[in-house]
């Protein structure tokens, strides 16, 4: 067949239809309408040409397999003739849909679907052939089907299943290898030779090895022998922090085998999930962990606690009617049931429809596998550092080498000097230093339960500028709570925790109506109470589970209370009666109707209420008092439901209803969360909340919390967020502080569009939607009690204990460990430059050589580490949470920090030098000058470590604080060993070293002391915060006292 293209009349395009018998086209109004990509499939695979026919709503194109002999013009008259039938479908108005019979409904769907059915049995994956002869198999394809918008005859028929008797026992092995076990790909932890390999994969360590390996070709063994020591240090304590921290969090995340109950060959049977296959009916009631995603045949009652996929705190109810928006929110798909969520009430039956990476907790791991983690603040600072110093040390050595080959100097003399003083150039210190620093980091938070998986991450935790913050179980506790009472005409709000006692709140006669509202809340309740070792233990819903608290809190005797009023009859909520009614049996012989639910319903039953121990006619006055503070309640996001009970004299009699009050419920912020929210603004830091749950009830809570740093609370319902531009996002993402109805792809949207913005993020989370933004975040930090393992393998820290306050103390530890790396390396820095500086200074001023190669190795791999590691462990000094963050583009050291750095090293050389050339005219070349030069810079350097404690206050004040114990064995330490090679005979004659006499220690702290007063001395007139100023994260005294008498 030769293909010339469609018609000009057609609105389809070819894009590829030169292999006979395959077609790809793209079809107009295709592109995210799954609606239209249904109806074209079907369409398509009516016609008895038509072998396979696959439409994309997500790239606007069909796929067609076809008989050789079928033309294209034909193909594409069929999908524009596909294309017109669905044009004539009107839908309903959303409002009149919801007014609308299920009968009318389904007649409507069927009508619009019904050239669909006619082709329904190609997708049960009957046998077709081509051209050829060959046997093509059409197998039923899991992806891109609305199943909420279609009936469930059609799905049933559809998947090749029963609705009562579930799939043959045949046909089950087939299926299973069609589609394969249901089961998510488990991500592979890193191996043990990995991890250790990736200590080695950084450019300062590349550059070590280099030095190393020249100075082996040079005669240096010795040399390369202690550089290498120090990389393989660094490796192993990188290796053994990291390895532990990985086995911790793994422990958290141990495998729990599951099973489902299904139906198949019309009996019901308990199977390993993994062999749950499409078409399979899942049997399901309260407790049942759904293992599949399922279309719901059958609800009696079924609530589903869908919170960790969606971020709904309160249960769904769901049902079986079908739905009539194919873009639906997950949250309002009531008819469909998903994977990795629980039933909390009823029972059911659904048919499965994707199992395995097809679900969509599978869409949420592939969305978490395609989110790839930024650099941290951390990695990209010290690489940027790094690439300076390539060039630093490049620059250095060829100047040495080209000055001393000037002054005539031997080449291999030359050679090594040279390759000393480029590894002069790079800090050997600071790979230890910071892997130790952020080794004992990851150390402290373990003690306060928080599990850091990458050393950087401590570090990081310092650095965002804005937390978001999921709020079902990370805000609140994903625990429903009475929070307001209204009876006896007044208002009682509880704080109430499980196991708090409520009778000072509540202290009321026995005949008062709050006494008579609990009663009536624990009689008409589904809770079943069981004894523990510390209370009771409540089986039931949320909100069951709640109520009853309440009454247990307040010192009810349920089990008695149940005793003297035996429930006899149990009415349920359903679709046309929106409240329960139970009935119950009294000693007495008489009846109790106790009944709670809608409040407008129940007080619509009700002609008389009860105020304290009296019962009078129900007033109009009554009516709005009443609607008045419902009104208040659903303000506020609260659950609400009406209470009120009846005493007939006949157990089926028809009495109106005596009115008792209103009880109030949330998901209540967890203890202390208002006070967090305060501590996050204070240090400068955005807050925002990002939700599954509706606009209101978020509003609310961000309210409640102050979420807004100037009080302007906004809010951005996210259900469209897809047709925002990326741009648009990122501006609008910076003023929102609220974001609700969002997805799991919405929450991974929000979290880039911020960071396109320019901020370092940090995302709490624990659900399952939260994956990919704890992945793609600068920081994830996952809840490690209540949270999924999905949000435990991809988060960066993992809080334990799920305490949040803890969030607080990292920040502050994450602050000050990025302070005390610039202290280390500020001191490396200009130590190294000194180093550098007394080299090229004597040399260039015909003085000789004043250290050797290997003195030159001991100063930067033994002298400098231990006050570098001092410095890293300097207590957080006072104003450290009272700053901003820093900027995510800020350097760790800015240009003005290397322009002191390069004079502090000036003030270091000058003294070394000044030394070295008194001795050198006292004594003349030899062994003693360059003594005298190596003692008075190590000592320099090491007077230097106390100076680098502060920026900008001198060691003389007194809120600088005493000195650190790691600090003072540093340096005492370090002194120690000079003295040591300066008095050991092996060792002073490795290093070249001479006898030194009074006048030479005098010289020698001279030379040492001068440069530390000078530095001390420009501190003090504030010459370094006058010429290069403080950082720009720091804020200025007067401004931080304003906002403390601001916020006390």
């Amino acid at each position: 067949m030769q293909v010339l293209g469609a018609s000009p009349e057609s609105r389809v395009e070819p894009i590829h239809a030169t292999v006979p018998g395959r077609a790809r086209v793209r079809v107009p109004g295709l592109y995210r309408s799954a609606h239209l990509a249904h109806q074209l499939e079907q369409s398509l695979r009516a016609h008895p040409s038509v072998y396979v026919a696959r439409a994309s709503a997500r790239t606007g194109n069909v796929l067609v397999l076809f008989e050789p002999g079928l033309e294209l013009d034909d193909l594409c008259g069929m999908l524009d003739r596909a294309i017109a039938d669905q044009e004539l479908v009107v839908p309903l108005p959303q409002s009149r849909r919801r007014k609308a019979s299920d009968s009318r409904m389904a007649a409507l769907v069927a009508t619009a679907y019904r050239k669909a059915r006619e082709g329904l049995h190609r997708s049960r994956g009957e046998s077709g052939t081509d051209g050829n002869g060959q046997v093509i198999r059409v197998a039923f394809s899991q992806d891109e089907t609305p199943w909420h918008t279609r009936t469930k005859e059609e799905i049933i028929e559809m998947l090749g299943s029963s609705g009562t008797d579930g799939l043959p026992g045949e046909c089950l092995q087939d299926l299973l290898s069609r589609y394969g076990p249901n089961a998510l790909p488990r991500a592979e932890p890193r191996s043990q030779l990995s991890l250790f390999f990736d200590q080695f994969k950084t450019l300062p360590v590349a550059l070590l090895g280099v030095s190393a390996g020249v100075s082996v070709m040079t005669g240096g063994v010795l040399d390369a022998a202690v550089i290498g020591a120090v990389v393989v240090t660094n490796a192993l304590i990188g290796f053994g922090t990291e390895s532990q921290i990985e086995r911790s969090i793994r422990s958290l995340s141990a495998i729990i085998p599951s099973s489902a109950r299904v139906i198949r060959d019309g009996h019901t049977l308990e199977i390993s999930a993994e062999k749950v296959v499409p078409g399979d009916l899942l049997v399901l009631s309260r407790g049942t962990r759904i293992v599949a995603d399922a279309r719901v045949l059958e609800a009696e009652r079924l609530d589903v606690d869908e919170s960790a996929l969606t971020g709904e705190s309160v249960p769904v109810t769901k049902q079986s009617a079908t739905l009539y928006r194919d873009d639906a929110p997950l949250a309002d798909r009531t008819n469909m049931v998903y994977r990795g969520t629980v039933v909390t009430g009823g029972s059911g039956v659904a048919i499965v429809v994707a199992t395995g990476a097809t679900t969509e907790l599978g869409r949420v791991h592939d969305l978490v596998s395609h989110a790839s983690p930024p650099e941290t603040p951390s990695q990209r600072e010290l690489r940027v550092l790094s690439n300076q110093l390539v060039w630093a040390g490049a620059t250095v050595c060829g100047a040495m080498f080209g000055i001393g080959m000037l002054r005539g100097y031997g080449l291999l003399q030359m050679t090594r000097s040279s390759i000393s003083l480029a590894v002069a150039a790079l800090p050997e210190g600071l790979p230890t230093v910071a892997m130790t620093v952020l080794s004992l980091g990851v150390r402290d938070l373990r003690k306060r339960d928080a599990l850091v998986r990458h050393l950087d991450a401590v570090e990081t935790l310092g650095a965002p500028q804005i937390i978001c913050l999921d709020k079902t179980g990370t805000i609140t506790e994903n625990r429903m709570s009475v929070v307001s009472i209204f009876a006896d005409g007044s208002r009682i709000d509880l704080a109430l925790a499980a196991g708090e006692s409520v009778e000072d709140e509540l202290r009321e006669t026995e005949g008062s109506a709050s006494r008579r509202l609990l009663e009536v809340v624990a009689l008409c309740n589904e809770v079943e109470l069981e004894r523990a070792e510390k209370g009771w233990e409540l089986h039931g819903s949320p909100t069951e589970r709640a109520l009853m608290n309440l009454v247990l809190a307040y010192g009810i005797d349920v089990e008695a209370l149940r005793r003297d009023h035996k429930l006899t009859n149990m009415q349920l909520r359903s679709d046309d009666r929106n409240y329960m009614v139970s009935t119950h049996s009294l000693p007495s012989g008489k009846t109790l109707l106790a009944v709670k639910g809608s409040p407008d319903q129940v007080l619509s039953l009700c002609d008389r209420i009860r105020v304290e121990d009296s019962v009078r006619p129900l007033e109009e006055a009554d009516h709005a008092s009443v609607e008045a503070e419902n009104g208040h309640m659903a303000g506020r996001a609260l659950r609400v439901l009406g209470i009120a009970y009846a005493e007939p004299d006949e157990p089926h009699e028809k009495e109106p209803l005596i009115w008792l009050g209103l009880v109030g419920m949330t998901d209540p912020p967890r203890s202390g969360m208002k006070a967090l929210i305060e501590e996050f603004h204070r240090a400068g830091i955005d807050t925002a909340m990002i939700t599954g749950d509706q606009s209101a009830t978020a509003y609310a809570i961000a309210k409640d919390l102050h979420l807004a740093r100037d009080g302007l609370l906004e809010i951005l319902d996210s259900t469209h967020m897809e047709e925002v531009p990326p741009e648009v996002l990122s501006s609008l993402a910076q003023r929102v502080q609220v974001f609700s109805r969002v997805s799991p792809a919405h929450k991974l949207e929000i979290v880039q569009a911020l960071q396109r913005a320019g901020k370092v993020v940090a995302m709490t989370g624990d659900g399952i939607n939260d994956g990919p933004a704890l992945r793609a975040a600068d920081v994830g930090i996952a809840m490690g009690a209540t949270g999924s393992e999905v949000a435990r393998e991809v988060a960066d820290v993992v809080l334990e204990r799920d305490d949040l306050e803890s969030l607080i103390e990292a920040i502050k530890q994450g602050r000050t460990i990025h302070d005390n790396i610039r202290k280390s390396v500020h001191f490396l820095l200009s130590s190294n430059a000194s180093e550098i500086l007394v080299m090229m200074g004597s040399i260039s001023a015909g003085l000789g050589e004043p250290l050797t190669p290997i003195q030159l190795l001991w100063l930067n791999l033994i002298t400098d580490i231990f006050p570098g590691l001092g410095l890293a462990v300097e207590p957080s000094e006072p104003d450290v949470m009272d700053r901003p963050p820093r900027g995510s583009d800020d350097p760790l050291l800015r240009r003005a920090d290397f322009t002191r750095i390069i004079i502090e090293g000036a003030l270091l050389a000058g003294g070394t030098i000044g030394s070295y050339a008194w001795a050198l005219r006292r004594y003349g070349p030899g062994p003693r000058p360059r003594s005298v030069a190596f003692m008075t810079i190590t000592i320099a350097q090491l007077l230097h470590a106390l100076s680098c404690r502060s920026e900008y206050r001198t060691i003389f004040d007194r809120e600088l604080g005493p000195m650190n114990f790691p600090l003072k064995l540093g340096v005492g330490g370090s002194l120690a060993l000079q003295l040591v090679a300066g008095t050991v005979p092996g060792l002073r004659s490795l290093l070249g070293l001479g006898r030194l006499g009074v006048a030479d220690w005098l010289a020698i702290g001279l030379g040492a002391g001068v440069p530390l007063l000078t530095n001390e001395t420009l501190k003090k007139i504030g010459f370094w915060k006058r010429e290069f100023g403080a950082p720009s994260a720091v804020r200025p005294d007067t401004e931080i006292s304003e906002e403390r008498r601001e916020n006390p």
